[in-house]
């Protein structure tokens, strides 16, 4: 008897510590490589692989721990084009405000390597969603 109430209770202590919310939820802080870019349209996803210019560095987006974000793109030349702005997240939702305009994206998926987000938007009365997959660098 006492075998089974030791193992219960070595049971039990491993369930409580061993499992925290902290564990599953993956940070927006980080590099994160452009990866995929597409459209979604009535629960279905058409993607297609970004294109980085060829034998640069791979275009990219920085969220920092600050709340700054960091938009840097290459041409063909490898010439970097940096966009400073900031950035809030709530729950599924981040906001990025560049040059003092305001984007809303929805994350799709977060872990800690992958980040799906989708922005809705309205182009000559027809409204898209833009989806865009990046990887961590």
């Amino acid at each position: 008897m006492k075998n089974v109430l030791k193992i219960a209770v070595l049971v039990l202590s491993m369930a409580f510590v061993g499992c925290s919310s902290d564990d599953d939820e993956a940070s927006i802080v980080g590099k994160w490589n452009f990866s995929k870019e597409g459209l979604a349209a009535q629960g279905q996803e058409v993607l297609s692989d970004y294109t980085h210019a060829t034998g640069c560095t791979k275009d990219n987006v920085e969220f920092k721990a600050d709340g700054t974000i960091t938009d840097t793109f290459y041409d063909d030349a490898c010439a970097a084009t940096v966009t400073n702005g900031t950035y809030t997240k709530s729950g599924n939702t981040v906001v990025v405000t560049m040059d003092g305009e305001a984007t809303t994206y929805e994350v799709k998926q977060l872990s800690g390597s992958s980040l799906k987000v989708y922005n809705t938007e309205t182009f000559e009365g027809q409204t898209f969603t833009n989806v865009t997959v990046f990887t961590k660098n």
